[in-house]
């Protein structure tokens, strides 16, 4: 994000602005032109964010030998909202500057919100803690929800800040099951909208078919909502399983020890479930699809990684729930593959409006194809032959 410069000292404006010396401003990127050190990171701060070339790169390496105590002063007397947005962005792993700048009320919403999606320790517990903030710019709860530093703990407690101050949270997947384990009651009935997964391209001519079906409610008990893995440990694991690695690696448990993902998920709650589903890797989402909750299998689904291979795959896994199956078949994104199309011919549990409207789009080889093809179930190799037909008297008509 470019810093303004009208947020900085005036008297710096004439030496780094774009109408100063072209000399000058190279001078002051390589800290040459004398003045103080809360000015001269600043002047860098707008360089690097505003200049491109070896203007940029010159203030970029002067930035990098300026004390970190000195820009911790400079944050206490800015007045420059960009220049604390610049500082975490730049050193958001430094604790001591990110704490200086969350600790300024000047500080801008969406800074904290920033912050909130990768905060981890003392840091995470300032922005929890601020209560003011949460209340004001709800998207914060959703920003600490998809931490994968943030312990369950800690996203009930933003949670609960959110809901007793009217925050719409319904939008956040796992809410209602995450409000029950705070409450001990379930929210109100979500609406259509609110149940489907956020980045999905809804294929609108699919929506009478499948609308009732998506919107089955669960029922937990009071331990599959609260009983689960260890808040430690379950930090622990989502850390390391927020990147894709390995499938072949083990995972640690947090106790020294390696242990089988499978194993650890059969402990977890489902609110735990939901997030390791939604920011997992693949190893995650491959278990997590077939967990026996539809509440999890759809919030595999919603995680921004997921791969038109992953999905290929779901969609032909006969065992695969019938709600997995229809969201899947919804998303116009997924659909256009020629891979996920297949996959879902072949699925029993593929609604028939789909197969029928996507089945007139095959070519007549791929036609003739199913058509004989045993793999696929019975109404559809005759819709198939059907269709060839059509297209065979057409041609003679």
């Amino acid at each position: 994000m470019p810093i303004s410069l009208s947020t900085l000292p005036e008297a710096l404006r004439p030496r780094i602005g774009p109408d100063a010396p072209a000399p000058m401003r190279m001078m002051v990127a390589r800290a040459l032109l004398p003045m103080g050190p809360e000015d001269l990171f600043a002047a860098l701060a707008y360089l690097v964010t505003n200049e491109q070339g070896p203007l940029k790169d010159a203030a970029q390496n002067s930035l990098k030998e300026i004390p970190k105590g000195v820009i911790a002063t400079a944050l206490k007397g800015t007045q420059s909202v960009d220049l604390l947005d610049f500082t975490v962005r730049q050193w958001h792993d430094d604790d001591g500057l990110v704490e200086a700048v969350l600790l300024n009320p000047l500080t801008s919403d969406d800074t904290f919100e920033w912050l909130a999606r990768r905060a981890k320790g003392r840091a995470l517990e300032l922005i929890s803690n601020n209560q003011a903030r949460i209340i004001r710019h709800g998207a914060i709860v959703e920003a600490v929800f998809y931490n994968p530093e943030a312990s369950m703990a800690l996203v009930n407690r933003v949670f609960e800040t959110g809901v007793r101050n009217g925050l719409s949270l319904e939008h956040i997947p796992g809410y209602k099951e995450i409000y029950e384990s705070i409450f001990g009651k379930k929210p109100e009935a979500r609406t259509t909208a609110q149940a489907q997964p956020a980045q999905q391209t809804l294929d609108p001519e699919l929506e009478p078919e499948l609308q009732t079906e998506l919107l089955v409610d669960e029922t937990f008990t009071r331990d599959e909502l609260v009983v689960g893995v260890d808040d430690d440990d379950f930090v622990k694991l989502l850390s390391a399983v927020a990147q894709e690695e390995d499938p072949r690696a083990p995972v640690s448990d947090g106790k020294g020890e390696t242990s089988n993902l499978g194993a650890l998920v059969l402990k977890m709650s489902v609110p735990q479930k939901i997030r390791l589903a939604l920011m997992g890797n693949q190893t995650a989402r491959g278990l997590l699809i077939k967990d026996p909750k539809n509440t999890v299998a759809m919030a595999v689904l919603r995680n921004q990684r997921i791969t038109e291979k992953e999905v290929a795959g779901f969609a032909k896994n006969k065992a695969m729930s019938d709600q997995v199956i229809q969201a899947i078949c919804r998303n116009r994104e997924w659909t256009r593959s020629p891979l996920v199309q297949k996959s879902l011919l072949h699925h029993p549990k593929t609604p028939p409006m789909f197969i029928n409207r996507s089945i007139r789009s095959l070519s007549v080889k791929e036609l003739k194809d199913l058509s004989k093809s045993r793999e696929v179930p019975g109404y559809v190799s005759r819709l198939a032959k059907g269709v060839l037909a059509q297209r065979e008297a057409g041609k003679k008509g």
